[in-house]
């Protein structure tokens, strides 16, 4: 029996060294946005991909803009910033990184928000404000999927 525990000790030494080699980036810390973002883009520069529904909703948001009607931004009716507008306000956030899950905590109203790792997003999650989010890795880059906004 002793013998057997010190295979297992070994091949747990193992699986710990290749899993080390393979570990994400840890985003743990304090972030900033160092300057302000006109309009969301993409790392290229461009528009973000939406789909018709949401592209309808941000060109006529982009219009109202256009002539100075912010009636459509709950900000205005003392409502917090939503996703992706959190992300990129000059405002300090928190990430924590735990194994299974990603918190993100932002000053602003101290929203915090959840991105599950190795999980499946949901399709009947009930409605969050920010939304039910799962996260997983593309090489060093973090990709995090949602649903489930509660827009009211």
């Amino acid at each position: 029996m002793k013998g057997v525990c010190v295979f297992l000790s070994a091949a747990a030494l193992a699986l710990v060294s290749v899993d080390a080699l393979a570990a994400p980036p840890d985003l743990s810390g304090v972030w900033f946005i160092s300057h302000h973002v006109g309009a969301l883009r993409t790392v290229e520069g461009q528009a973000p991909p939406l789909n018709p529904q949401a592209k309808t909703v941000y060109d006529a948001h982009r219009a109202a803009i256009a002539k100075g009607d912010y009636s459509f931004d709950g900000v205005t009716h003392c409502l917090p910033p939503g996703l992706p507008r959190l992300l990129l306000m000059r405002e300090p956030f928190e990430i924590l990184q735990r194994p299974k899950v990603i918190y993100f905590v932002h000053q602003i109203n101290r929203l915090p928000r959840r991105a599950y790792l190795g999980e499946a997003l949901p399709t009947d999650v009930d409605p969050h404000y920010l939304g039910y989010s799962v996260a997983k890795w593309d090489g060093d880059a973090l990709v995090i999927d949602s649903a489930g906004f509660d827009d009211s």
